[in-house]
């Protein structure tokens, strides 16, 4: 899926530069990130390779790419907090996309959302589908794999935590929790 853009010799130096230099290692997270948990000199290659999935899919413009992973590596330098750095590069992905599309004006409502439009057809309706699930289940699943009948879960706790808030009259959280199943969405 993404050989084209990982073959390519300026790509390869730049994961090479991530890989090896120790500055890297040394940004940090926000304070209500979980990746730190799992993720720790990993983070930067990480990043890297979900910058160009989310480019393959939103763009694939062969042409824009040089451009790309200059502005990516100028993120990369810039900013101290990997937080950021994601944000940045969606940013850049947005800007890139207004390239392609040849918008001048981001800030004019029209251009705005057909901007959007396209972006949320792109990396969402033509995208691709993940399980996400809450980081305290990662070592149950790592050990067992994802077996939803066997699905470690706090159901019981939700359960008289609705109950609580039914008894004022109020519906906290609208899901069946006397069922194991998991349910996949496109969204």
């Amino acid at each position: 899926m993404l050989d084209e853009y990982i073959k390519r010799d300026d790509v390869k130096e730049f994961i090479k530069e991530l890989i090896n230099n120790h500055r890297y290692y040394e940004k940090s997270f926000n304070s209500g990130s979980v990746y730190s948990r799992y993720i720790l000199n990993e983070m930067a290659l990480y990043t890297f390779y979900d910058a160009l999935i989310k480019y393959k899919i939103v763009l694939d413009d062969i042409y824009l790419f040089d451009e790309f992973l200059e502005q990516m590596g100028k993120i990369y330098n810039k900013l101290n907090n990997y937080d950021d750095i994601e944000i940045g590069i969606n940013k850049l992905i947005g800007k890139m996309v207004a390239i392609k599309l040849e918008i001048k004006d981001v800030n004019d409502s029209i251009n705005r959302k057909q901007l959007i439009s396209y972006i949320f057809n792109k990396y969402i309706l033509e995208g691709y589908y993940i399980h996400g699930f809450s980081t305290i289940y990662y070592d149950d699943i790592k050990e067992k794999g994802l077996i939803p009948n066997n699905y470690k879960n706090y159901y019981s706790s939700m359960k008289e935590v609705n109950k609580i808030f039914n008894k004022y009259g109020y519906n906290l959280i609208d899901k069946d929790f006397d069922s194991n199943k998991i349910y996949y969405t496109n969204y």
